[in-house]
């Protein structure tokens, strides 16, 4: 693979106000004993080994926004803004001298199809010893108004993965191998 982060193309719509996706880091593989809940398997209500992955979740960071407009060819970006230039960006990309996050506030949502966030792994704080940042975009729940308002109050936040799923939740996983 050319990165060992996939690209989405397709988010599904959420109505909460909050990011789509994260980002995470295999530190490694597990097993775990559980109860077979399966009701036709051979070992139904019996404990079996289960093997797990770990996957460690440093917080991200709001680098950019992404605002699309419906094309020809569907949607395509109209603008990219700018928001951060944390010095670990430095790393992995040309990065202005002064980010335009003032841009941010003249921005009309009614005149954009969709608005996206574009975040970045902050890889320092994990035990994988890594120090490039993973940039890519995901998609925010709820409205054009609620998407700049979520980019607005998070920029140089950090976005831990708690704000982001409940314990118990279900997710799709996407990973390059």
């Amino acid at each position: 693979a050319k990165r060992i982060y996939p690209g989405i193309y397709k988010w599904q719509d959420s109505k909460e106000n909050k990011l789509l996706g994260f980002a995470g880091y295999k530190v490694g593989m597990g097993h775990i004993i559980i109860d077979d809940a399966r009701k036709k398997a051979v070992t139904a209500g019996e404990k079996i080994f289960m093997p797990v992955t770990l996957i460690e979740c440093p917080p991200v960071k709001i680098f950019a926004a992404n605002l699309y407009k419906q094309g020809e060819e569907g949607l395509q970006i109209a603008k990219t803004i700018i928001l951060s230039n944390d010095k670990i960006l430095g790393r992995k990309t040309n990065l202005p001298k002064k980010p335009n996050s003032s841009e941010i506030d003249k921005i009309n949502p009614e005149e954009y199809k969709d608005i996206k966030a574009v975040i970045y792994t902050q890889p320092s704080k994990t035990s994988i010893g890594k120090k490039k940042p993973e940039i890519f975009e995901t998609a925010i729940g709820g409205t054009n108004e609620e998407k700049i308002k979520f980019i607005k109050e998070n920029i140089g936040k950090e976005i831990q993965l708690k704000d982001i799923f409940s314990d118990g939740e279900f997710v799709d996983i996407h990973a390059v191998t």
